[in-house]
């Protein structure tokens, strides 16, 4: 069965020269699915999980912070010139 919920915009950041915009997207199907997390830039998606935060580390650092506990399913580690750092978070 499919879900069909519409994501919700979490966070949306430029960089500070404006010329890339990541969002981040949470989808909530439900108690039987686990939420999902997913990080865009338009058209595409990069990573999926949840928990997940972003911040710009420069114009074309993008620095992305997620539970540890989490398994990350897809991860790019560059796109459109942007090189993306994983850094997983332990309580």
């Amino acid at each position: 069965m499919d879900c069909l919920a519409q994501p919700a915009v979490l966070q949306s950041l430029n960089n500070d020269d404006k010329s890339v915009k990541a969002s981040l997207y949470e989808t909530d199907c439900g108690v039987m699915t686990p939420t999902r997390s997913s990080l865009r830039f338009p058209p595409g998606t990069l990573m999926g999980g949840a928990g997940v935060h972003m911040s710009w580390r420069t114009n074309r650092e993008l620095v992305i912070t997620y539970p540890a506990k989490i398994d990350i399913e897809f991860a790019v580690s560059k796109i459109r010139g942007v090189k993306i750092y994983l850094r997983p978070q332990t309580p």
